[in-house]
C-alpha cells in the first residue's frame, strides 16, 4: 500500500474507533462531529460507526424516519449493530412491534446481550413485563447481573407488581438508586404497575443519551404522577447532562420534598448547585448533610475540596 494511502486508512480507522467508543459512551453528536471535522473528503453514508452516529443524532432531534433509513441497510460485519440501532430507534418512534420484528430476522444469528436487552425494553414498551422479564433470561439471575443494568430490572419488576423485587434490583444499582432503595418511605411510592413501562422508556432515553425524548416523556408521566420521586430524579439527571444546573437544582429539591431523608439527592443537589456557580448554596447543601450523616464520606470529601478552591 502506497504510503499517502497508508496514512488516509490509518487515520480512517483511528477516527472510527474513536467515533465507535463515542457511541458507547452514548455521546453521538461528539462521534458525528468526527467524522464532519474534515470537509475535504466526504464520508460515504455506508461507513457502518458513521450511519449509526448520524442515526442516533437524528433519532436524538426526533427525526425517527431519516434516523431509520439512515441505518436501513445492510453493511457487512456490522448487521447486527445496525439492527439494534434502528430497533431501539423504532421503540423510541413508539413502534415497539417493528422493533421486535426487527429483532427476530434469522439473519442476526444467536441473540447477544444487546439484542436481549432491546427487546425487553420493546416488551416494556408494550406493557408486558412479563416477557420482558423472559427475554433477559440468557443473561443469568438478575442479582448476578451488573449494576448498570440494575435500573432496568427494577423497573420490570415494578411491572410486575413486586415492590421486594424492585427494592433489591436498586440496592444493586449504583448511587442514588441503591441509597433510595434503603428509605422507608420509597415503597409507598412503588405501588403503580402503570408506572413501568413509561418510567422504562425514559430511563432508557436518558442513559442512551436521548435527553430530549428523555424529558417529553417524563413531562407527560409527571402529569399523571407530578410527585414521584423516581421521575424527578430521572428529569433532573437528564438536565444535568444538558447542562442546565438550575433546573437540576430545582427538579432535586421538589425530589427532596418527597424523600427529605436521601443524603444521595442533597448530594446530587449541592454538586448542581456548584456546576451552576451558586457556591453558597452547595456549602449549605454540603454541611446539611454532613449533620444529618456525619459518615456520608463523599459529602466530606466535597465539602473540604470546595473549602479549599475557594481559599
Amino acid at each position: 500500500m502506497p504510503a499517502g494511502a497508508q496514512e488516509s486508512f490509518d487515520r480512517d480507522r483511528l477516527r472510527d474507533t474513536t467515533a465507535n467508543l463515542l457511541l458507547t459512551l452514548n455521546q453521538p453528536a461528539e462521534a458525528l462531529a468526527l467524522f464532519n471535522a474534515d470537509t475535504t473528503v466526504p464520508v460515504s453514508p455506508t461507513t457502518p460507526v458513521y450511519a449509526i452516529a448520524s442515526a442516533r443524532n437524528m433519532a436524538s432531534d426526533g427525526r425517527f424516519e431519516a434516523a431509520d433509513s439512515a441505518v436501513a441497510t445492510d453493511i457487512r460485519g456490522y448487521t447486527r449493530e445496525l439492527a439494534v440501532t434502528r430497533a431501539q430507534i423504532k421503540i423510541l418512534a413508539g413502534q415497539p412491534e417493528a422493533a421486535l420484528a426487527l429483532l427476530d430476522a434469522p439473519t442476526l444469528g444467536t441473540a447477544d446481550a444487546s439484542i436481549l436487552l432491546t427487546r425487553s425494553l420493546a416488551h416494556m414498551a408494550m406493557s408486558q413485563p412479563e416477557a420482558a422479564a423472559r427475554a433477559l433470561l440468557p443473561l443469568g439471575p438478575a442479582a448476578t447481573l451488573p449494576p448498570a443494568l440494575q435500573p432496568g430490572m427494577a423497573m420490570i419488576a415494578l411491572g410486575q407488581g413486586d415492590v421486594d423485587a424492585v427494592l433489591a434490583a436498586m440496592q444493586r444499582a449504583p448511587l442514588p438508586l441503591s441509597e433510595l432503595a434503603r428509605l422507608p418511605a420509597l415503597p409507598d411510592h412503588l405501588q403503580n404497575t402503570d408506572l413501568a413501562a413509561p418510567l422504562a422508556l425514559a430511563y432508557f432515553a436518558f442513559d442512551q443519551g436521548y435527553h430530549r425524548q428523555s424529558l417529553e416523556l417524563l413531562e407527560q408521566a409527571l402529569q399523571a404522577w407530578p410527585e414521584h420521586p423516581l421521575l424527578l430524579l430521572l428529569r433532573a439527571e437528564n438536565l444535568r447532562q444538558m447542562g442546565h444546573y438550575a433546573a437540576t437544582a430545582a427538579a432535586l429539591e421538589d425530589a427532596l420534598h418527597v424523600l427529605p431523608g436521601s443524603a444521595a439527592l442533597r448530594l446530587l443537589l449541592a454538586t448542581a448547585q456548584e456546576a451552576g456557580g451558586d457556591d453558597e448554596a452547595a456549602l449549605t447543601s454540603y454541611r446539611a448533610i454532613i449533620e444529618a450523616h456525619p459518615d456520608f464520606v463523599l459529602a466530606q470529601l466535597a465539602l473540604t475540596r470546595l473549602y479549599t478552591e475557594r481559599g
